[in-house]
């Protein structure tokens, strides 16, 4: 019997040969260059980064963060460029010492995660203008966004993709996605984004006391939160300031 053998094909290189160290990275995890849609998803489900709905849409999980944080953008304050910005509401300025402690925060997190995924997209189809950015997130989903976003090299493009956002601004070629940071200190936020942790501990900690009607929390929880603005409950203060130790108190649970 007479049989055939074909050569195995070698997987095509999806991993660019300038590497991460160009977004002063060194990571300690694996990395996942320049997954397809179907694997982001395979492998946001294997994370546990959410799960797959009825029909087969992925329906991530965002918590804590629930929402945007409008506020909380900035742009870096340096000399090349503050002259083109509107400073302003919209465009707040940010300290470069202050940008640099953050970026290496962005970076420790990153090196240290578990996994990374990468993908390499371009912004605008005209070779002659388009940006070559490169996006970096310990999550997935966030890459399976992003692909669908932004348009998608070819295949044999991959193995020489050069981000060159660093040409345009003085920022890493990258978007990081990191959960949390705070280098400027104690400043005031707002919305339920922000506020939902905290009466979220404070509910928890009742719990831990015995409390577990969700009933009793909420109302001792209204009854004790320090009133802010107008009187009574407001669209701005909801019902004010949560307050953990009057919530013990109320309870009997604390003198």
């Amino acid at each position: 019997m007479a049989t055939e053998t074909r050569p195995e094909r070698a997987a095509p290189r999806r991993e660019s040969t300038i590497g991460l160290s160009k977004q002063g990275l060194d990571p300690h995890g694996e990395v996942h260059w320049n997954l397809i849609a179907p694997e982001l998803m395979q492998a946001a489900a294997r994370r546990n980064e959410g799960e797959f709905a009825e029909m087969g849409p992925f329906v991530a999980r965002t918590s804590p963060h629930t929402g945007r944080s409008p506020n909380d953008k900035f742009v870096v304050k340096e000399s090349s460029s503050e002259k083109d910005v509107d400073w302003g509401k919209v465009n707040k300025p940010y300290a470069t010492d202050k940008y640099a402690m953050l970026l290496a925060d962005v970076r420790a997190y990153l090196n240290d995660a578990k996994e990374l995924f990468v993908e390499d997209l371009y912004c605008g189809a005209d070779p002659g203008y388009r940006l070559s950015v490169r996006y970096v997130s310990p999550n997935a989903w966030h890459m399976a966004f992003v692909r669908n976003m932004f348009i998608r090299p070819e295949l044999s493009d991959l193995p020489t993709f050069d981000p060159n956002f660093t040409d345009t601004f003085l920022l890493p070629p990258a978007q990081y996605h990191a959960p949390r940071f705070d280098v400027m200190g104690f400043i005031p936020y707002q919305g339920t984004s922000m506020a939902a942790p905290h009466v979220a501990g404070v509910a928890a900690m009742l719990m831990q006391q015995g409390v577990t009607d969700p009933a009793v929390i909420e109302e001792v929880l209204e009854k004790t939160a320090v009133d802010l603005g107008g009187a009574g409950r407001d669209n701005t203060f909801g019902f004010g300031l949560v307050d953990a130790r009057a919530a013990l108190r109320g309870l009997g649970l604390a003198k």
